[in-house]
């Protein structure tokens, strides 16, 4: 390679980075600057298992959707994966006063809204911007960091992941530990028994550790049973956390709870 092609080749290389710099700027900056006061919108993927969030009202025992008021904080979790569209998404909507959020609300696309404002739609996000904005309102903790933090979860990407296993592990407040810890289990969150059981050893809060215990029996089956027989078989844990332990074990209705009680019981 000549001199002058290999001068040449090291400014296309240096501009392709300052594009990508200068390009990630604006996009880091786009949510911000779309921005208005009043309701707000946008979607973003979902996480795997992210809960399908609307209001309902009872019908012969059957939950039917019906339209949310985002102004009362209406909204209740289901499992029903159907009230996310395809591909899976969730829609979240911001209220700002004078630029500053002040409801946070995290739903399904397919949930029907009504609100005292016209809703800015921004369409689809990225989930890595998206967290990053809300991030802003988790710590220190406020009256919307639990919003924030759900909302979070339902984000598909490792920004989320990353953000929820940083708050359950060193956040300065306790409820906005719980509160990471509680949406680890409830969106199961790759190797989130670990972080909760670390928790359950090691927070110096004693209600994060006791709320940690409950969080296990969030997660899928298997996890959550295998995530409790470890804290119940832990000496090193307090024993009233080890006694929290069993008595969710009792409740639940797994194969393999029982069969470990079984064995408990009998000496097996």
């Amino acid at each position: 390679m000549s001199f002058v092609s290999g001068k040449l080749l090291k400014a296309v290389v240096a501009a392709m980075l300052l594009f990508a710099l200068i390009d990630s700027e604006s996009r880091s900056q786009s949510l911000n600057e779309s921005l208005a006061d009043g309701w707000n919108a946008w979607r973003v993927a979902a996480a795997d298992n992210a809960v399908g969030q609307c209001c309902f009202t009872w019908s012969q025992g059957v939950a039917m959707p019906r339209k949310c008021n985002l102004d009362t904080h209406q909204s209740y979790q289901s499992n029903d994966r159907s009230l996310l569209s395809s591909p899976n998404e969730i829609q979240i909507y911001v209220l700002l006063q004078s630029g500053k959020a002040t409801k946070i609300r995290a739903l399904s696309p397919r949930c029907p809204v009504l609100a005292s404002t016209a809703i800015n739609d921004l369409g689809v996000v990225s989930a890595g911007e998206s967290v990053s904005w809300l991030d802003e309102y988790v710590s220190p903790r406020m009256e919307l960091s639990p919003d924030a933090i759900a909302a979070i979860a339902s984000h598909s990407g490792p920004e989320s992941t990353r953000l929820l296993l940083e708050t359950g592990r060193a956040d300065r407040d306790p409820e906005n530990r719980t509160d990471a810890i509680f949406w680890m289990a409830m969106t199961a969150v790759d190797n989130s028994e670990d972080e909760i059981k670390r928790a359950i050893a090691n927070d110096p809060d004693s209600d994060v550790r006791e709320r940690a215990v409950f969080a296990l029996t969030l997660l899928p089956n298997e996890r959550s049973t295998n995530g409790l027989v470890d804290v119940l078989e832990n000496r090193r844990i307090e024993l009233n956390l080890r006694e929290e332990a069993l008595f969710w074990l009792a409740q639940s209705e797994s194969d393999d709870a029982f069969e470990y009680l079984s064995n408990l019981l009998t000496g097996n």
